[in-house]
């Protein structure tokens, strides 16, 4: 029923989509109407933030109300990651275990898990901050591009419910600051092509550090570095033939500073490896040994169906979008086709990753950056729809604008159901060890049938699958509470008097006493029970 419903919606979506692209071929055409000749930006600088803060409360409003219906995460990576924040919280470290992971994630949780001391709230406090990252990453961007406050508005409006975006920007996945970072470092770049000497530096200063910042959180920052720093250098040979600003000499020092986390990050690795290229290698092996050796013709296409995927609510107007800002005439036409250019050769770069080893096991969250780049791109025509009936009646631009809303709506209706799609989805963590995770959070917060004083030994959780007990932590957060039992072996004898066991196996040991079922698992008690102490049920199916 879920699916029939955002098919329908998106069906919806389209053909709304196409009215709206017909009514500007329309209006565009007609030789009688002159050109619109609205100036851009008239939206003032204090729209602009009533934009973003009103985007980011929305955005907020949908985080809550999945983690109200117990949504934690969708990927095993997400708790693994927020497990690891705390790891790197108790040990700080500058080059991860493996060398695969970038410390980013690790350096930012890891650091609020210091200052504020329940880690779940922790990371939720750097997950909000993320946010707010990336969708002042998205409206840079549209600035960048187009130099039009009222198109940087409309971006960021049309960013804030994409599901995409929420899903993954729930926890520590690191999709959400290398996409806030990339967009600013871009955004901040074509900002300071059109800004005063004083402040062009200023920009490009703060662009570098914002591609070097990207670069600590995920190895895709790296790859999509790479065209992004060679498009920029074709464009300074050109900008220093035409006597442009961003010559050569600049593009050094620029490039030097945004690959400054990788250089740094591949002599950590030579030190601790003995090969900077060491965990590349071993990325490329794990990719392989993980997924086995899948189809050629899948490894071609993983990534074009994961942004295809990313998309397919916009579709119409994406497409329509990048041919009309690539052939239109205008000022934004270069800077469109630059953009469309990296789009195109950092999608080139995954493909050939996915060639040489095998595509990540999550490819819809790598394109996301690619996803939001094309957002602006998509939503132009609807921009030029708006400003090509200011000569017209009033009757035709209520409808332009009616339309253009229409868009809107079941944009985020679509959005809507495609993140409840995921919250129920197949693949995401057991529901019943979230369930004990949190029902283990309130008995620690507030103690009401578990014995946990100041003085208690850890809860110790020990299930038959890994994935399961770090659901269980992250559902919990309290992790100085919590202890995860590893070993095969039956973990009773280096348990301490009165320790509680939360296990998923029915274990008969004369030692351990069965307190209470929570959902399909058990909760012991190292110790007797007090006479005439009954058995109870602690809540879960």
């Amino acid at each position: 029923m879920i699916v029939n419903r955002v098919l329908s919606i998106q069906a919806a979506g389209w053909m709304t989509q196409i009215a709206a692209i017909i009514a500007l071929l329309l209006f565009s055409t007609r030789r009688h109407d002159p050109k619109p000749t609205a100036p851009p930006g008239r939206a003032s600088w204090s729209h602009c933030a009533l934009a973003v803060c009103g985007a980011w409360a929305w955005r907020l409003a949908c985080l809550f109300l999945l983690a109200s219906l117990g949504f934690h995460y969708s990927i095993p990576d997400d708790a693994s990651r927020f497990y690891l924040s705390w790891g790197w919280y108790k040990r700080p470290y500058l080059i991860t275990w493996d060398g695969i992971w970038q410390g980013g994630t690790f350096y930012a949780n890891g650091l609020a898990m210091h200052l504020i001391h329940d880690p779940l709230a922790a990371v939720r406090c750097v997950a909000v901050l993320f946010n707010l990252l990336a969708l002042l990453g998205v409206f840079l961007f549209t600035e960048g591009i187009y130099r039009d406050h009222r198109h940087s508005i409309l971006a960021v409006l049309f960013a804030a419910p994409w599901w995409i975006g929420i899903v993954v920007g729930a926890g520590t996945m690191p999709e959400t600051p290398l996409v806030g970072c990339l967009l600013c470092g871009a955004g901040l770049f074509l900002i300071g092509l059109s800004a005063t000497p004083r402040y062009r530096s200023l920009a490009w200063w703060a662009a570098a550090l914002c591609f070097a910042a990207a670069t600590s959180f995920h190895m895709v920052a790296w790859m999509v570095l790479g065209p992004i720093l060679v498009v920029l250098l074709v464009y300074a040979w050109i900008s220093q033939r035409q006597g442009g600003a961003f010559r050569l000499t600049t593009w050094t020092w620029f490039a030097a500073v945004s690959v400054s986390y990788c250089v740094v990050w591949l002599i950590g690795c030579w030190v601790k490896f003995g090969s900077p290229f060491d965990a590349i290698e071993r990325n490329a092996h794990s990719l392989i040994r993980d997924s086995g050796i899948t189809l050629l013709s899948a490894r071609l296409s993983a990534y074009p169906r994961a942004l295809l995927h990313n998309l397919w609510p916009l579709l119409p107007l994406v497409l329509f979008g990048t041919v009309w800002g690539s052939v239109r005439t205008g000022p934004d036409r270069g800077r469109v086709r630059t953009v469309l250019t990296t789009i195109g050769l950092g999608l080139g770069v995954l493909i050939a990753s996915a060639v040489a080893a095998n595509p990540d096991g999550h490819p819809y969250t790598t394109v996301t950056l690619f996803s939001m780049a094309l957002l602006p791109i998509a939503l132009s025509p609807l921009l030029y729809l708006l400003s090509a009936t200011r000569t017209h009646t009033r009757r035709q631009r209520i409808g332009a604008l009616a339309l253009v809303a229409l868009v809107g709506v079941f944009w985020a209706w679509d959005n809507h159901a495609l993140a409840m799609r995921s919250l129920r989805g197949a693949g995401g963590p057991d529901t019943d060890a979230v369930a004990v995770g949190t029902w283990l959070r309130a008995e620690m917060l507030t103690p009401h049938l578990l014995d946990l004083g100041a003085s208690a030994p850890p809860v110790r959780v020990w299930t038959d699958s890994h994935l399961k007990d770090l659901a269980i932590l992250y559902a919990c957060g309290l992790l100085g509470r919590l202890e995860q039992w590893e070993p095969d072996t039956a973990p009773v004898d280096s348990m301490q008097q009165g320790q509680y066991l939360v296990t998923d196996r029915d274990i008969q040991n004369t030692k351990l006493t069965l307190r209470f079922k929570v959902a399909r698992y058990n909760v012991y008690q190292l110790g007797r029970l007090a006479p005439g102490t009954m058995l109870q049920n602690a809540g879960g199916r």
